[in-house]
């Protein structure tokens, strides 16, 4: 199928437009390993939208999430995804951490279905994942990790217990390891974490990171990038790991415009994409529209991709947003 290309000035809440050109339909490309996919958090929205990771120009709505009871996709755990399903684990409303889990099939955009729930209630954690696990990885008063199998649905199970309850978290893997980096709970985290997706159990210490809050995380399945900034000001710090080894991480390049509480998207073999985040201007704090793109293989600045029509930032949980693809590191 060849998308059919169109110029648009309006389009639907919540899409993005990369240039002047979008494409009236969802490319098959995206089912075999190119898709990505963005969030609506922080916004007060509860869309998804998609993209290919192949072609900078192509954007579609994914589905919207209150089809499945959310009223408000804000301050949620992301998502996690294999080649064919996408994940939502947790999120906050209503006042306090939710529990449920929510799937979509890739190929078939969709408001989403209900997969089960989780064991302890969540938001603001990190999420990672192979071909075959999706793993929730800690979040907001909760220090266990839990996983499901992508296969099935049904409720998560407990794996092990993160280093203590921590937010803001964001998560690299590769097929056999995921990372989790830094995060928060009362003081700022700087330590970088991991376990094997084969064993069950606590966390192994992997190293230290010099940036301390807002992370978010992707990379290839042999390198883990990190974008994070000291709490109270944008200036995104980048570091990058090499996932297989343990050690501190390497500062390499920045932003094209620093910002914090940026969303992520990684094709594991090329690049990781950034999206929206918040500036810091005149006091206060204005949502980003920019779009970089970070060739992981590198330590270079990243280059200008695109540009949003609409300004948002992660909402805390959207942190992790590394995974919120169907070609990530862990695949």
């Amino acid at each position: 199928m060849t998308p059919v290309m169109s110029l648009k000035t309006g389009l639907i809440s919540g899409s993005m437009l990369i240039g002047n050109t979008v494409y009236d339909s969802w490319p098959e490309i995206a089912a075999a390993g190119d898709a990505g996919f963005i969030l609506g958090s922080g916004t007060g929205n509860a869309w998804v939208s998609c993209f290919s990771h192949s072609t900078s120009g192509s954007w579609t709505s994914f589905g919207d999430l209150t089809a499945t009871g959310m009223s408000i996709a804000q301050n949620h755990n992301g998502g996690g995804a294999n080649a064919t399903r996408w994940l939502m684990m947790g999120f906050y409303g209503s006042g306090a951490q939710q529990n449920p889990i929510w799937y979509a099939t890739v190929a078939t955009k969709s408001a989403g279905s209900s997969f089960g729930t989780l064991a302890t209630a969540r938001f603001c954690g990190a999420q990672m994942g192979n071909s075959t696990m999706a793993m929730a990885y800690a979040g907001y008063l909760t220090s266990d990790i839990q996983t499901v199998n992508y296969a099935t649905t049904g409720n998560a199970t407990v794996f092990g217990s993160a280093r203590q309850p921590h937010y803001n978290n964001g998560s690299s893997n590769s097929t056999t390891r995921a990372v989790s980096w830094g995060g928060q709970y009362g003081a700022q985290e700087t330590t970088i974490d991991y376990v094997e997706f084969a064993t069950t159990g606590n966390y192994n210490s992997f190293g230290t990171i010099t940036a301390s809050n807002n992370h978010a995380g992707g990379g290839s399945s042999t390198r883990g990038l990190d974008i994070a900034a000291p709490s109270g000001n944008a200036t995104s710090l980048t570091s990058y790991i090499t996932i297989a080894s343990t050690g501190n991480a390497i500062n390499y390049g920045a932003l094209t415009v620093a910002r914090w509480f940026v969303a992520t998207s990684s094709k594991a073999s090329t690049y990781m994409v950034v999206f929206g985040g918040a500036t810091i201007a005149s006091g206060g704090s204005t949502l980003s529209t920019t779009i970089d793109q970070f060739l992981i293989s590198s330590t270079s600045n990243a280059i200008g991709w695109g540009t949003l029509t609409t300004g948002f930032q992660s909402g805390y949980g959207n942190t992790c947003g590394g995974q919120n693809s169907n070609c990530h590191g862990g695949l």
